[in-house]
């Protein structure tokens, strides 16, 4: 009986080995500096943009100040919620790095568009309705 027993476990044994040796080590401290690296920066690029960004829709898009109060709001409240979004999705489907990837090039984008239509004169409304719309889409778009 004790023969049956120690077979039983060096077999145990040696399925453990083969798995810890199949399956390489991810996530945990090893990707923590840039996660952390990468929410200090978009803070910081999100903190200074968005300080501005209700005068910047009142005098450069002509919107009304509850209008740009809103669209304020509801930036700051996607900000807040796309975290928790980012980890359930990074959790339940693709594993930490190919969301912080996604989600850093996302945020790049999107204050490189901003930083256009508030640097380039034709990205913003101009009289015309049709023009007015295409500028308020490239607005939204990020």
């Amino acid at each position: 009986m004790a023969s049956k027993e120690q077979y039983d476990q060096s077999q145990s044994d040696v399925a453990h080995d083969h798995e810890s040796q199949t399956t390489p080590k991810q996530g945990g401290w090893i990707t923590f500096p840039f996660i952390i690296g990468n929410v200090f920066g978009m803070s910081l690029i999100f903190s200074g943009t968005m300080g501005n960004f209700i005068v910047f829709l009142i005098k450069h898009y002509n919107f009304k100040s509850i209008d740009a109060a809103q669209l304020f709001n509801i930036i700051n409240g996607s900000s807040s919620f796309s975290p928790l979004l980012g980890a359930i999705i990074s959790d339940s489907f693709f594993g930490c790095l190919p969301v912080i990837t996604f989600s850093t090039v996302a945020s790049l984008f999107s204050m490189i568009l901003l930083t256009l239509t508030a640097g380039i004169k034709a990205f913003r409304p101009t009289n015309s309705h049709c023009g007015e719309r295409c500028q308020l889409a490239l607005l939204y778009t990020p």
